[in-house]
């Protein structure tokens, strides 16, 4: 489940100053986190993560596997044929894995600007719609991420109380645009199928407006014998 759009991934281990937790666009107005939950989210995951969003997110993406077998085997059929022991050395699973984390790094690093969080949600939503991912799969993995946390990191409770608000907020976003998808597919497919019905009317016209051809043509054809018959024996009896 990568996808993330990638924009520029900056440093998360900036010391803590104003212009680290409001940013370079400011903190917005009515923003969904504290400054305070900002400030944890952002070092949490520098403590935790930092630059090895490989190892992490291998550690992650097999604590998925483990506890929910099935999403491997329906979205990660690139896998199928690695025993459990080779995926750690997976360098498909690797990048896809480190993909994932450098993802949830670009909403960390631009958490001030709630746009940011917005577009990033909404590119991974429209890239995975196709794939069949849904909401309730990116919510089993930012679940598990965030227990990883924990376990890895020790992140105190506010900071996975932010964690848990910045995810569902990020999943809000997909679960909109996802409905969105689902609308404009649904749309799509009525669309086809009134230009095939459409086709099929057509279709269907034409062959009755032929096979009415054809019965007026025989008709005027036996009309036009008759008269011709009628001719000749008029002319006998002359």
């Amino acid at each position: 489940m990568s996808g993330f759009h990638k924009l520029q991934v900056l440093n998360c281990t900036s010391q803590r100053s104003d212009s680290l937790v409001y940013g370079e666009y400011g903190l917005m107005k009515d923003h969904f986190l504290t400054k305070d939950e900002i400030q944890d989210i952002k070092t949490a995951w520098s403590n935790v993560i930092s630059d090895d969003t490989g190892g992490h997110g291998i550690n992650i993406f097999l604590r998925m596997f483990k506890h929910y077998p099935e999403i491997r085997g329906n979205y990660f059929g690139f896998l199928s044929s690695l025993r459990d022991d080779e995926l750690m050395h997976s360098p498909r699973l690797n990048s896809h894995a480190s993909g994932v984390l450098l993802g949830i790094t670009q909403i960390i690093n631009g958490l001030e600007n709630e746009l940011v969080v917005r577009d990033v949600a909404q590119k991974f939503a429209t890239s995975h719609f196709k794939r069949g991912v849904r909401v309730k799969n990116v919510r089993i993995l930012t679940n598990i991420v965030v227990e990883y946390l924990k376990e890895k990191g020790n992140i105190s409770d506010r900071a996975t109380s932010a964690f848990k608000k910045m995810f569902e907020h990020f999943l809000d976003f997909i679960e909109k645009k996802q409905e969105e998808e689902e609308s404009n597919q649904k749309r799509e497919r009525r669309t086809k199928q009134m230009k095939k019905n459409l086709k099929m009317m057509a279709v269907a016209l034409i062959v009755l407006g032929i096979e009415k051809m054809v019965e007026f043509l025989t008709a005027l054809a036996n009309g036009s014998s008759g008269r011709q018959t009628n001719c000749l024996c008029d002319d006998k009896k002359l």
